[in-house]
Formats: structure tokens, sequence, C-alpha cells
């Protein structure tokens, strides 16, 4: 985190430094051309007419923001993201299927609660480190039809994709969960990812089902069976 000098110079002694070494060369009044960053990723530069004054002024107060603002350099923000992205060996410790999980509380020095959002009622998942349980997961395909449990209810739905480095799933849901007499598409996507030890059974015996038979209409069971059969 990059942040300013608390033993750097005061906004007066700056002030002075400037004007001294600027009124070498033109008087405060005179107009002069600099260019500026339009933000702070530096991705574009306009040029700008100014008074030598009104230079001095911006640039202490620009150096004068820094002192209680903190920021990542976009270098930094590159780096943090490769490491994230693929850390080094025996770095973290990640856990799978938790990408898209925003909760996540520390019980002990060994274990960790998890929810999909803040509010969540239930925990989705409990995590330890020193678990010893060797979990058999399913490894469905792209296109398969699955029953996975999903904040505390079990659905099913359409895999979408599979990642397998991750062990997780992006998972295409049907409503309502499950038991029901029947299920149906929402017309707003159901799309989230799981970990795969989520899923309790793929669906050997069910064929491809196109969205478009589906899409926003109820289907029973038995007329599944029937239009798929």
């Amino acid at each position: 985190m990059l942040r300013h000098c608390d033993n750097c110079l005061s906004d007066d002694a700056l002030i002075g430094y400037l004007t001294a070494k600027l009124s070498k060369d033109y008087d405060l009044e005179e107009e002069i051309i600099i260019n500026q960053w339009v933000n702070t990723h530096r991705t574009e530069m306009v040029k700008q007419s100014i008074s030598v004054e009104g230079c001095i002024s911006l640039l202490s107060k620009s150096v004068e923001n820094l002192i209680p603002h903190s920021y990542v350099t976009k270098s930094q923000s590159k780096t943090f993201k490769k490491l994230k992205e693929d850390p080094p060996l025996n770095t973290a410790i990640t856990i799978p299927g938790t990408r898209s999980f925003h909760y996540f509380k520390p019980l002990n020095t060994n274990e960790i609660e998890i929810r999909r959002t803040t509010d969540s009622p239930n925990p989705t998942l409990m995590f330890s480190f020193d678990s010893a349980m060797d979990w058999v997961c399913i490894q469905p395909s792209l296109n398969d039809y699955v029953a996975a449990n999903y904040n505390g209810k079990w659905y099913f739905g359409l895999v979408k994709t599979v990642f397998h480095e991750e062990e997780d799933a992006e998972i295409l849901f049907l409503h309502p969960p499950g038991p029901a007499a029947s299920f149906y598409w929402p017309q707003r996507e159901d799309l989230c990812i799981i970990p795969l030890e989520h899923i309790i059974v793929q669906l050997m015996h069910c064929n491809q089902v196109t969205l478009a038979e589906c899409t926003t209409s109820k289907k029973s069971v038995s007329e599944k069976q029937k239009s798929v059969g």
C-alpha cells in the first residue's frame, strides 16, 4: 500500500519550494500547458492550460491528498490477481466450490463457516482443515442432469460447466426445490457454482432436454419422462 510519508514537506514548505523553482522560468500569472491523468488507472491523459500559480496549488492539493489516502497501484493489482489465480505451492489452502460465496466466519483455528451471502439464514458449508475424510465426488459431464444440495435444499439442474481443478461445477437450476410434483425453468436463470461434493446424484437415464422445450412452462415429472423417453 502506498502512502505519503509523514516526514515529507508540509503544505506551506512545498508551496514555497515549487514557487521558488518555477518562478525562475515563469511569472506566477503566466499560462502553461500541463499533462493531467484523467483517473488513477493512468490509461488516459489530457492537456490542461493553467497558470503557474494554479499549477502549484494543484500540485500541493494532489500531494496533500496522499497523506490520508492509501491505494494499490495497477501493477500491484495485476500481481495480486496473478497470485490469487495461481498461488505458489504451499502458500494457500483453497476450499473447493467457494468462489461465489461472500460470507466466511472462522469458528476456530481449523474450521470455517461459509454462507452464500451475509444474510443467508443457514450455513452452506462447514469446512475443517484437519478433516481426514476423503470425499468421493460425482464427476458430471457437460449437459448432464443432476440433483444437488444448495443453501440447505436440493434442486434438479443442468450442468453448464465443470471446473475440475477447483472441484466445482456451474449448474442451471430448475425450480422449485425438491421434493415437488413438477419442475420448470424460471424466467430468470438460476445459475450458480457449487462444489462437486454437493452433487447428490447424477441422473443417468435422463436424456438431454433443450431449454426451449421447458422455458417458463411447468412440466410434471411424468410429462417430462414422456417428452424425453
